[in-house]
């Protein structure tokens, strides 16, 4: 790559010689420098707002944790430590992308597939008390091991109701025969989707 771009450079020389443009191209150089460094100046002046902004939510949505991010070069770098615990990394990532949500002119649903990642079950209910502080609509799809340790504790921490959706792909017999019994369920050519908080809590899958 570095040899290529020293033949381009010499080809455009030659072509601005040939063209009698090489005041022009000096020209076009140091605005082109000057471009870079503003890029740079900006880059580190909104990545130095959003860490200030995210160690603001990390301290109202962990006030006994003294851990904060140092600053973010193509991750986030935590002050005075090489890592935290599973569920203290995974707090920060989800208050980070809190920030970076709630700066935008648009608010959209905050969307997590399995949301507690691979954090031990005594973690999981303290992820789940984080989850209604940091977006105005959170949706989870999770799996049945995810349930009892993390669903019931953001109901409990949450002020409005939450929408329980169990979808599957038909095939075992007595589930498919339990969701038909169920209200306002609905089934397309091979699977099955269930509102309600009842069988939700009912469903147990073995295979994902």
């Amino acid at each position: 790559i570095g040899v290529m771009e020293r033949r381009l450079e010499n080809a455009e020389d030659k072509l601005a010689q040939i063209a009698q443009t090489v005041e022009l191209k000096k020209k076009r150089n140091v605005l082109m420098k000057i471009l870079s460094q503003a890029e740079l100046q900006a880059k580190a002046g909104i990545t130095s707002e959003v860490c200030k902004d995210a160690n603001t939510r990390i301290r109202k949505l962990m006030p006994h944790n003294n851990i904060s991010i140092e600053k973010i070069d193509h991750c986030l770098v935590l002050e005075g430590q090489s890592g935290g615990s599973a569920g203290e990394e995974l707090s920060i990532a989800y208050a980070f992308l809190s920030t970076l949500f709630h700066r935008s002119d648009h608010q959209l649903p905050f969307v997590v597939d399995s949301p507690t990642g691979p954090t031990d079950f005594e973690v999981r209910p303290e992820i789940g008390k984080l989850v209604p502080n940091l977006s105005d609509q959170f949706i989870a799809f999770i799996i049945s091991s995810e349930r009892e340790t993390f669903v019931s504790y953001i109901k409990e921490a949450c002020t409005t109701p939450l929408l329980y959706v169990t979808l599957f792909r038909k095939g075992p017999r007595k589930h498919e025969k339990k969701a038909r019994e169920m209200p306002s369920y609905s089934e397309t050519v091979d699977g099955i989707c269930v509102p309600g908080e009842e069988f939700f809590n009912q469903f147990q899958l073995e295979k994902q």
